[in-house]
């Protein structure tokens, strides 16, 4: 299948290599490999290596045997109404008589070459595709399509729109996991029908040039796009299906065939190592071939076109065969001539400057009209992406809208202690590429005319920057401008529908003092992200703003499309069997809805060190985390507080799927808040209890992504629960934050985030442990708060000391609240619940052994030992 002759034109002169390969060897695509590899072996060779070539990734055997397996796929077999309609399309572009296998051949065809001027070449390549976010194959077919439908009108046909082309591709395409086709060499190429219609457009309106082309190229840029992985289906079952394929081979083939080459350097280029041996000979026309004369020719005319480089600029050269006894050489001259005209009307139409604009297709992440990608278009110039949002995002931008009128809860700030010699405009110019570098931190998020809203990401946004000097006023009065600063800046609310949705404050204390205030919206980021976004900037400020420094991006898109293709029933089952049986919501705090949210009060008790070492050691002993014995401990405190024996609070998981690549680099809002549901059985023992909850956690950690708001629909209540534990498990240390070499250095940060809820606790792991209560304080004293925080430890204690405890004898109450609990056992008495605390003395009773029954109320209380 191969043969290589070598021209030899003496010492003095270079030689030619004549390199010639069966098709069904090779590819265009392998050519762009081949030559590389062949110079490169020559060159080791001729310094005396041996040559050693990039590996190749997967095999054409191993790609064969896929497509075979693809071939039967029940997805693929799916497309078959698909293809069936599109070769049904009427196709009467050319005289009534088919092709004839024995007449219509490659040596009967006749051919006509035509060349389009470099001034409209140019942009065909580069600013028309620029402007629609497309491929020059958009360009060129919109463009056929509207010749030949002028064509038909010149003729007297009538208004015939729609063109049936059979198109080729290189047909590498991404449809198997693990397939690296990038350095295979083979035949590859795909061959599909499709059917374009660039709608009603007449061609006085194509010449001028006006909106309505730029309507005509989005037209079948989505024509193009809807067909599943670029048409490489149609192959698979035509050719590798026994049981379609006969189908689809009776249906008629397109009369008119398409294929765009690609882009060549003119015979008199040199490449950029002025390597002139292996450049194209000067008197060849490209890389090509010739068929076989008998070759039955498969389309009755086949249009081949590429672009060659010359030194002065691109030219488009056009190759059309045709069979001359189904068509005459003067009805493909106007068709030529047509195409080229129209090919010069989009040249032309894409300097208006109303020219360019997306289309649904490059957005399938999401369901949007033509309408509505437009509108975005205007409203946000060099729009980059348009995703969907996660259900935390979606949670956000609820609560932000909702409560326009009140403090913002979820903006977030960040306040970091930087020592040494900084430079502000090195600094800057690194949080500007950090931006730059990562499109989710210039996300905005509008709302489309349906109400629906989405995550815009602009191709470039205004770094929101500040710098204010305070190194010439007394440390005292600076800290104090300082924590103004700091708080003004927090109380200011983002508008979500406007990026950037983060700015930056550099305060200068002294020469070798900085604070950078960086004040953020919830909705971009989690606390996982901050980590890696603190050394991003220190890399990129160590570089002066190189992003070559770090390794590529992943967006965090590719999180959005992973959400995208979960399992949504088998999910939703899930949480329906978590949560069969709860018979209501779980609320600590009053129900008010109507108030609005605020910023909370803090408190912040530390948990003694052995008992974190006596946790530690019950944790290793029965295999479980810290996390399941806080969230166990909260439930049953929740359990005695409510009087409920089955309760429910919410808990903020990383959302951070484990088999996504590098999702650990990434930088967004993965977190997700989801309902962690407790019973307590009295009978049960506190380990037990806790070793059941971390099972249940398990066999849910696959279906933690499914939004709150999803999850209550399903189980139909509207709330679950008023109160949250989150265990942060990423803390940002400063010391971890440094570049060796580097004069600056963080030493420390501060922060400020909440929630909505009435009642928050955060454990930040230390050491030292941290117990963090948020809270509302119109809905909770602080007196209350720290009995809650009391009893916790309490429960935390009991753990430690006797996990096998059976959760009905447990006592919180203390030896002061015994006291104060008076009972007359010889009348009939209510209890009244503490204030602040609902169900705490319904839970607890102190009886005698003299008196085994207390009548309270309708309940009697029967004396068990405490």
């Amino acid at each position: 299948m191969v043969q290589l002759v070598w021209f030899d034109a003496g010492r003095y002169q270079p030689g030619r290599l004549l390199v010639m390969i069966h098709h069904l060897v090779v590819d265009g695509v392998s050519w762009r490999i081949l030559v590389p590899d062949l110079s490169a072996a020559a060159q080791a060779i001729t310094t005396g290596h041996h040559p050693r070539l990039e590996p190749v990734g997967t095999s054409l055997r191993s790609w064969s045997q896929h497509l075979h397996t693809a071939a039967a796929d029940p997805q693929r077999l799916a497309e078959m109404p698909l293809w069936t309609s599109i070769l049904n399309t009427p196709d009467p572009i050319l005289a009534d008589q088919g092709l004839d296998p024995e007449r219509d051949t490659a040596g009967a065809a006749q051919h006509l070459t035509l060349t389009l001027p470099q001034d409209i070449t140019r942009p065909l390549v580069s600013t028309v595709p620029a402007a629609f976010h497309g491929g020059i194959n958009d360009v060129l077919l919109t463009a056929l399509a509207l010749a030949t439908a002028h064509w038909y009108r010149c003729q007297g046909r009538g208004e015939q729109r729609t063109l049936l082309v059979g198109v080729e591709g290189h047909g590498r395409e991404e449809i198997i996991d693990g397939v690296d086709l990038s350095r295979t060499v083979g035949w590859f190429t795909s061959v599909f029908p499709i059917c374009l219609d660039p709608g009603a457009l007449g061609w006085d309106e194509l010449l001028a040039g006006g909106p309505a082309v730029g309507a005509a190229i989005k037209r079948v840029k989505e024509q193009l796009r809807a067909l599943p992985d670029r048409g490489i289906g149609f192959g698979l079952l035509r050719y590798l299906n026994p049981h379609t394929g006969p189908t689809l081979a009776a249906l008629p083939r397109p009369a008119i065939g398409f294929n765009y080459l690609g882009r060549f350097p003119s015979a008199t280029a040199v490449d950029s190592n002025d390597n002139q041996q292996w450049v194209i000979a000067p008197e060849t026309e490209a890389l090509g071939g010739d068929l076989d004369a008998q070759t039955p020719m498969v389309h009755s005319i086949e249009l081949s076109a590429l672009v060659r480089d010359h030194d002065d600029g691109p030219v488009l050269e056009a190759h059309w065969s045709f069979a001359p006894r189904v068509c005459t050489g003067r009805d493909v001259e106007e068709i030529a001539r047509h195409w080229f005209q129209a090919l010069e009307a989009l040249a032309h139409h894409a300097t208006q400057p109303e020219a360019g604009g997306h289309t649904p297709a490059d957005f399938p992440l999401l369901t949007l009209t033509q309408h509505q990608i437009d509108h975005l278009d205007t409203a946000y110039p060099h729009l980059a992406d348009i995703l969907p949002l996660s259900p935390m995002q979606e949670g956000l931008l609820f609560h932000t809208l909702y409560d326009r009128g009140s403090a913002d809860v979820y903006v977030v700030q960040h306040v970091f202690h930087l020592n040494g010699p900084l430079e502000a405009q090195v600094l800057r110019a690194a949080v500007q590429a950090l931006i730059d570098r990562h499109p989710h931190l210039r996300a905005g998020f509008p709302q489309l005319d349906s109400g629906m809203p989405v995550q815009l990401i602009p191709g470039q946004v205004v770094l929101a920057w500040h710098e204010a000097d305070l190194s010439g006023l007394d440390p005292t009065d600076a800290e104090t401008q300082l924590g103004q600063l700091a708080a003004d800046d927090h109380a200011r609310r983002f508008d979500l529908a406007a990026p950037p949705l983060l700015r930056f404050t550099l305060v200068r204390l002294s020469a070798q003092q900085h604070r950078l205030i960086m004040t953020n919206h919830h909705i971009l980021l989690d606390g996982w992200s901050m980590p890696v976004l603190v050394k991003e900037l220190i890399s990129l400020y160590a570089s002066c703003g190189d992003t070559s420094v770090l390794p590529p991006v992943t967006p965090y898109r590719k999180y959005l499309a992973w959400l995208a293709y979960q399992d949504q029933t088998t999910t939703e089952q899930a949480w329906l069997h978590a949560m069969n049986g709860l018979t209501g919501p779980t609320r600590l705090a009053p129900a008010i809805p109507s108030r609005a949210s605020q910023l909370p009060a803090q408190i912040i008790i530390e948990v003694p060190t052995p008992l974190i070492a006596a946790l530690q050691d019950q944790a290793r002993r029965h295999g479980l985390t810290l996390n399941t014995i806080i969230q166990g401990a909260w439930g049953l405190l929740l359990s005695r507080m409510t009087g409920q024996p089955d309760v429910v609070f919410g808990a903020v998981v990383s959302g951070r799927p484990p088999h996504l690549p590098r999702v650990e680099t990434m930088i967004g809002l993965f977190i997700n808040m989801v309902p962690v549901r407790v019973r307590a059985h009295p009978a049960e023992s506190l380990i037990a209890m806790l070793s059941r909850l971390q099972h249940q956690q398990s066999t849910l950690s696959a279906h933690q992504h499914l939004g709150l708001a999803r999850i209550q629909h399903l189980i139909g209540n509207g709330e679950l629960f008023d109160t949250v534990v989150v265990v942060e498990n990423y803390p940002l240390d400063p010391s971890d934050q440094l570049t060796p070499g580097m004069d600056v250095r963080i030493t420390g940060v501060t922060g400020r985030d909440a929630t909505h809820y009435p009642l928050t606790l955060i454990a930040c792991p230390g050491p030292p442990l941290r117990l963090r209560w948020d809270y509302r304080r119109d809905l909770f004293d602080s007196s209350t708060v720290e009995a809650l925080a009391d009893r916790l430890i309490r429960l935390l204690e009991m753990v430690a000391a006797d996990p096998d405890a059976p959760i009905g004898r447990l006592d919180l109450l203390t030896e002061d609240e015994r006291h104060r609990l008076l009972i007359d056992c010889n009348t009939t008495t209510a209890l009244v619940p503490r204030a602040g605390l609902p169900g705490l003395f319904e839970a607890q009773v102190a009886a005698t052994p003299d008196a085994p029954a207390v009548v309270c109320g309708d309940t009697t209380l029967t004396y068990t030992q405490l």
